[in-house]
């Protein structure tokens, strides 16, 4: 027996009798128990189910799209312990959303309601009447003044920016369903083709979505989920498409890859040929999309005029999706036993290591470290810049989500395992064989699973309000393509600074200075009673 195999069996023993196992918390339905996802640390965030008949058809595929410049606005409130949130999306008294002032104002009204209950309640603490008596035992100080009263305890308010995230999910008879991820409502929900003929995985942008079934590519709008337009591709395509701002790639299984513009589907597309045929989904970097094919080459292309960069050799079949860590880093893995380190703008091999066993799992880079997953069932953990060995666990299967000092994983049992991030030890396990969907999620912290009738639940961890989102690690979004008619700077300006989290203001409540009052010098202290507003990272980040 080899070294990796009596290891894996090794640990599928440890989670076997291991105290930290959660054993049978999933109800007949799909559904993780509240008590089985607090043992782990998590609590679960919404549960859905997509509107398709699963005595007919099964869930096909699911992915995930983070926008880069679209978001919503919400304010908290902080007071005591407590939290309060109001959101622009949140509904009046006439069906519609209040906005971002509207957000805005609610939550100064409350910040008021609570100022008032401070101010109107005696404080703890506070000094007692001038003609209570003193205590025996103390003499009051001759001419020593009255002790100040503490003041009390201020409400904080912040402003969250959150960008718009976005789950699609496929069925087997052409349903193509969009969730929000935050909430887990349904945003649409729409059918194509044929429901005889095979239906892809989803490919997204902001403002498109892309899907195959048969051998068709329909895309639809990201806004209500119309068909914006529809093309027969001239053979069969592989995994799914990948769609750019300008661009929807095609791969076939004849080796070639095609470019359809999404604005000018009827112009002649773009044709790449490849040594090999794609064996995977392409994925979408900063300003590339990059594809692999099964005689081990990695192509990467521009994103918005669809021309081949460069491509990369290895020495074997490469399988699975490359990965991505902004701002510069792609990373392939082979089944030669190597992991690939790549860089988007010029291309060129960075580094390469060595597992020693073939690996057909997609790498996962996270922060400053990229992880791999060999076929024996061994995690490696991979510094990112320079390419050397973290740590290493045995008896996994499947990356699914990351936190700041946690991975979720699958193991070889179909459990859900959770690891610290610094030393790749076990910290809990959830028996879960019955959730067979989990979203491998590299761009936030969320953890989606599911069934294949089509239940889909998400969890978080209990103090992780807010989602991380990782897409912002280079500085700023994606960014497109200038349209036609638009000035180039203009194109290349954030719309909405997705990225920021910050007080509202420095008091909500501070009344105006009078005409003709100098303001207080650069550094001085703020007027006595001014509350001062915090701000904090929604994201987790560092």
């Amino acid at each position: 027996m080899s070294r990796h195999h009596l290891l894996s069996v090794l640990a599928l023993l440890a989670v076997a009798c291991s105290p930290l196992a959660s054993l049978g918390q999933v109800s007949k339905q799909g559904l993780l128990s509240s008590e089985g996802a607090r043992r782990a640390g998590l609590t679960r965030m919404w549960f859905t189910h997509l509107e398709m008949d699963s005595a007919r058809g099964r869930m096909q595929g699911i992915t995930h799209h983070v926008s880069s410049v679209q978001s919503h606005t919400e304010f908290e409130v902080t007071f005591r312990g407590r939290s309060y949130l109001f959101s622009e999306r949140d509904i009046d008294a006439f069906g519609n959303a209040i906005g971002v002032d509207g957000a805005k104002e609610a939550a100064e009204k409350k910040i008021a309601g609570l100022t008032l209950l401070v101010t109107s309640a005696p404080a703890a603490g506070a000094v007692p009447p001038a003609n209570a008596a003193p205590p025996a035992n103390q003499a009051p100080a001759a001419g020593a003044p009255a002790a100040a009263a503490p003041k009390p305890e201020a409400p904080k308010l912040l402003m969250h920016v959150i960008p718009e995230i976005t789950i699609y999910a496929t069925s087997e008879r052409g349903l193509v369903h969009a969730i929000d991820g935050e909430t887990g409502k349904t945003k649409w929900a729409s059918f194509v083709g044929d429901p005889r003929y095979p239906t892809s995985n989803c490919g997204a942008s902001d403002d498109m979505v892309a899907v195959f079934n048969g051998s068709k590519v329909y895309v639809l709008k990201a806004s209500d989920g119309s068909l914006n337009w529809e093309k027969a591709i001239p053979g069969a395509p592989v995994q799914g498409p990948a769609v750019t701002e300008d661009y929807v790639f095609v791969p076939l299984l004849n080796g070639k890859v095609e470019a359809y513009q999404v604005d000018y589907p009827r112009r002649a597309a773009a044709t790449f040929r490849t040594m090999g045929r794609p064996t995977t989904q392409p994925i979408v970097l900063n300003h590339s999309v990059a594809w692999a094919t099964d005689r081990g080459h990695v192509y990467v292309a521009n994103a918005n005029d669809a021309k081949v960069k460069y491509r990369v050799e290895t020495k074997d079949n490469v399988v699975s999706t490359p990965g991505f860590l902004p701002p510069d880093k792609i990373f392939a893995t082979s089944q030669d036993g190597y992991v690939y380190s790549l860089r988007e703008s010029r291309g060129g091999i960075a580094w390469r290591f060595s597992t020693g066993e073939s690996i057909t799992h997609a790498p996962v880079g996270v922060r400053d470290t990229v992880y791999a997953i060999a076929d024996s069932g061994t995690m490696y953990s991979i510094d990112a810049e320079a390419g050397t060995e973290n740590w290493t666990t045995s008896g996994i299967r499947g990356f699914i989500a990351a936190s700041t000092d946690r991975l979720y994983c699958t193991d070889i049992t179909a459990s859900l395992v959770v690891l610290d991030a610094r030393s790749g030890s076990r910290v809990a396990s959830i028996s879960a064989p019955e959730l067979e969907v989990r979203m491998m999620n590299t761009e936030t912290d969320r953890i989606v699973v599911g069934t294949p009738s089509g239940l889909l639940q998400c969890f978080r961890e209990i103090d992780q309000k807010w989602p991380e989102i990782r897409l912002m690690q280079d500085g700023g979004p994606r960014k497109a393509a200038p349209k036609k008619g638009e000035k180039k700077e203009e194109a290349d300006k954030p719309k909405v600074p997705v990225d920021e989290t910050k007080p509202a203001e420095d008091d909500p409540f501070a009344k105006p200075a009078a005409a003709g009052a100098a303001k207080p010098a650069e550094g001085a202290a703020p007027a006595e009673g001014t509350p001062p507003v915090e701000g904090a990272d929604p994201f987790g980040g560092k």
